[in-house]
């Protein structure tokens, strides 16, 4: 017999199935679970000093350690994510922040580039 499930979510999920044979009936427990994604910063987040005028990009890299999963970095105000514009970066007075949105498989790593 194939079970065949198609998650609405990420959520994780119980249900049962019901055989019945000609004797008895019995119930047979189905779970979903995935593993979580755990994000890794590889090297911290200092964009150190820079020149006034300047422009300075730096790439930080992000590895997800666990299961797959899609991840958004926000503003810490609710304003500031409202001002937003462009659909992938984050721009906060001197600093832009792309991409601000993405998908990481298990094992897998990306580089987000801070602009000031």
């Amino acid at each position: 017999m194939s079970v065949c499930f198609q998650a609405p979510s990420f959520a994780d999920y119980d249900d049962q199935l019901t055989f019945v044979t000609e004797e008895d009936k019995f119930k047979i427990p189905l779970r979903a679970r995935r593993d979580p994604p755990v994000i890794k910063l590889v090297n911290p987040m200092d964009c150190m000093n820079s020149w006034l005028g300047d422009k300075v990009d730096m790439a930080f890299r992000i590895l997800n350690e666990g299961g797959d999963g899609g991840f958004k970095f926000f503003c810490e105000k609710d304003e500031d994510d409202a001002d937003q514009k462009e659909q992938f970066v984050i721009k906060l007075r001197s600093f832009t922040l792309a991409p601000s949105e993405f998908y990481l498989n298990a094992g897998q790593a990306i580089d987000i580039i801070v602009a000031f």
